[in-house]
């Protein structure tokens, strides 16, 4: 199979969804090991998920092949590296093929700029990333970081969105008392 950038000519590139904020730069660091251990590969960011979540992400599907350290480590803690033999957007709970969604941060080639101009609606009748990384895989090899949710936050709904930049603003020495004194009284 293959995973080097030279299939097409260009370089891989780094897709950061902006409904899952991750304030530091770590992460693709990490993705970026991985990718060159696995001959250049694309590498999707993914972590666990309760089994009532799965239905609002995309969820892999594969096995464990090892760990960013280098260490034994179990399917679902943090640093484990899977190989990925599908993906699916939106499952519902019993249709999931494991309880590890992708949280919007991905390393990939430039193979799928080709796949999503032929890329048809999928779920919610948009055109979803996840499915050209599922016709990917026909001809490349993909990983997955299992990553600690706690190194971002998912802003995909109005609360979460509201709760991010609260988290963030209590967090910055320099934005908090102004925060503090725009929510008045709303703060009590």
């Amino acid at each position: 199979m293959l995973c080097a950038a030279d299939a097409v000519g260009d370089e891989p590139f780094f897709v950061l969804l902006g409904d899952y904020f991750v304030p530091e730069r770590q992460m693709c660091v990490n993705m970026a090991k991985v990718s060159a251990e696995h001959g250049n590969c694309s590498v999707i960011a993914v972590a666990p998920v309760p089994a009532d979540q799965v239905s609002r992400y995309g969820i892999i599907a594969g096995e464990q092949v090892g760990s960013l350290s280098g260490e034994k480590l179990g399917e679902e803690d943090f640093g484990a590296v899977w190989k990925v033999s599908g993906l699916v957007e939106k499952p519902k709970a019993e249709d999931a093929p494991s309880h590890l969604f992708i949280v919007g941060r991905y390393l990939l080639t430039p193979r799928v700029m080709e796949l999503l101009k032929t890329q048809g609606p999928g779920a919610g009748g948009e055109i979803q990333l996840t499915d050209a990384l599922e016709r990917l895989l026909e001809t490349e090899e993909m990983y997955a970081l299992v990553v600690d949710p706690n190194e971002g936050c998912d802003t995909g709904t109005p609360a979460a969105w509201a709760a991010t930049n609260a988290r963030l603003a209590l967090a910055n020495p320099a934005q908090k008392p102004a925060f503090m004194e725009a929510l008045g009284d709303a703060s009590l």
